[in-house]
């Protein structure tokens, strides 16, 4: 009986060293996340493996190895709604992947060599019929300008940043009716608007994507 001990006893302590070392060479998982366009709520796409990350104004740029297999994974992810066009501060792609999460949509992007991960929102300056200025955010994932705000620039044809009205309610269309309201028969869809100051969802105004006239303004005079 004392033999089959000490005969077990190097075996244990073999078996015990390994996993120590392995334990201690392995690669730190890092956590790929963002906050939701209204910093309420935190969106943690994975923990991976990453060869850099970084993260500045509310967006997370990250390196991995395997990207096939990184996009391989993250199609799997319960909240990925598939692909679409996505534009950042300039930057287009057609094949973002889109996810959705606790009413809320996120992106993620070919950055440079590696990735971009974005709450999709577009900022804006508006003056509104009473004369008075705000700043503003609303839930837009081509990040495209209200053509009736203040610091409108020149965007991309709004066709196509916005394809069809059928192809972006697919995407709109997972969120409540507390954040965006679909009109099949008038092909538009309502999004609410955030009070950058105030820090609060508007109940009178909204953006409208106005598949008819091809058109993103601001609706005053709403009751959302």
């Amino acid at each position: 009986m004392k033999r089959r001990i000490w005969f077990i006893i190097p075996i244990l302590l073999i078996i015990s060293v390994t996993i120590i070392i392995m334990f201690l060479n392995r690669e730190p998982l890092s956590k790929v996340s963002v906050y939701s366009w209204d910093k309420s709520d935190e969106f943690i796409l994975c923990e991976i493996t990453v060869e850099s990350i970084s993260r500045a104004n509310n967006t997370c740029c990250f390196r991995v190895k395997d990207k096939q297999k990184l996009i391989a994974e993250l199609e799997k992810h319960q909240g990925y709604l598939g692909r679409g066009y996505i534009s950042y501060v300039g930057v287009e792609t057609e094949q973002g992947l889109i996810f959705y999460y606790n009413d809320r949509l996120y992106g993620l992007m070919e950055w440079n060599t590696g990735y971009i991960l974005i709450p999709f929102a577009c900022s804006f300056s508006y003056v509104d019929s009473n004369d008075k200025y705000n700043e503003y955010s609303y839930l837009s994932i081509s990040d495209y300008f209200p053509s009736n705000a203040e610091d409108t620039i020149e965007n991309v044809s709004f066709e196509e940043s916005h394809g069809t009205y059928e192809e972006q309610a697919a995407f709109y269309g997972h969120l409540s009716e507390n954040m965006v309201k679909l009109d099949e028969e008038k092909q538009q869809i309502r999004l609410r608007i955030y009070d950058r100051y105030n820090r609060v969802m508007l109940e009178d105004r909204c953006v409208c994507i106005d598949y008819y006239s091809k058109d993103v303004y601001v609706e005053e005079g709403i009751t959302w």
